[in-house]
């Protein structure tokens, strides 16, 4: 047995208002097309589910159980008009967001915080990995979007650049205050580093930046997060690279010191990467516009 909506919607009427005229009034359609169509449901059912009075209808046991069941299904019905309703204008769902490590930590933060004040019923997901990893997610189709360091963004992904990060050298304080002058990047080959793990944005552009330079370091350690390198740093097993906005506290409370070297620049740029031609929700693209404006 296939049930017909619209002929369930029909006797829902019916069995609101107790009588054929009265529901064909209020639904502006014939008395003798609703009683087919209702009659039309009841063969479908096999049963009757109005007592046909001269004044009117009354429901019959099966008629009640249709009944109770059409107004759930009328009230789900409701609820979803009214979450897609609340996704169209951006106050009602679940994003979830895939970032690198980097920017997850230290940047996304702040743009999460303000987008739960501006959209409080959109719950907020951060998926958080390497670059690399996040990169192949979203190609994959296990992310749809994300936030990463990297400059080798694949063909099959669109790119939309949100903000710029400076990567510098850092060490444990006592040894930056016995360096009275910059350092140059040969200067660097005699330090062993701790550094982030193959697949890791920061990584890539730190060994473009010293390749430019035709310098080769040592590893003390290899480690899978920014957070890791700091303290790995702090704890003086060698000194490392890092993203400028990672360290203030660090630098505020004497922790950790930047380094002071002569040629180095190392700069990247974040960007939101997605599908081509995937189309981004309404949400994302609010999130999408306030990482740009606020990191």
């Amino acid at each position: 047995m296939e049930l017909n909506l619209h002929q369930l919607r029909l006797f829902y009427s019916v069995a609101r208002s107790g009588s054929m005229s009265r529901a064909a009034e209020e639904l502006h359609i014939s008395q003798p097309s609703i009683s087919a169509q209702v009659r039309e449901l009841e063969l479908r059912c096999g049963f009757d589910l109005f007592h046909r009075l001269p004044r009117g209808v009354i429901l019959t046991e099966a008629g009640r159980l249709v009944l109770d069941r059409a107004e759930r299904i009328f009230v789900e019905a409701g609820a979803l008009k009214a979450r897609l309703q609340g996704l169209a204008t951006q106050t009602v769902g679940k994003l979830t967001v895939g970032g690198s490590l980097t920017a997850g930590e230290y940047f996304l933060p702040t743009v999460v915080a303000r987008f739960r004040i501006r959209w409080p019923e959109i719950g907020l997901v951060l998926s958080l990995e390497n670059s690399t990893t996040i990169v192949r997610k979203i190609v994959r189709g296990e992310l749809d979007w994300g936030f990463v360091g990297t400059e080798t963004v694949p063909d099959a992904l669109a790119s939309v650049p949100c903000w710029q990060d400076e990567i510098v050298i850092i060490a444990p304080p006592q040894a930056v205050s016995r360096t009275s002058l910059p350092l140059t990047c040969r200067a660097l080959e005699a330090q062993p580093f701790v550094l982030r793990e193959p697949g890791s944005a920061t990584r890539a552009h730190i060994e473009r930046t010293l390749r430019g330079h035709g310098v080769t370091i040592r590893e003390a350690a290899v480690v899978g997060s920014p957070e890791a390198v700091k303290r790995h740093v702090a704890a003086g097993l060698g000194w490392g690279f890092a993203s400028k906005a990672s360290v203030t506290t660090e630098l505020d409370l004497g922790r950790l010191a930047v380094v002071p070297v002569r040629e180095w620049q190392c700069l990247r740029t974040f960007c939101a990467v997605y599908r081509t031609g995937y189309r981004l929700s309404p949400a994302q693209s609010q999130f999408l516009e306030l990482a740009r404006l606020l990191c």
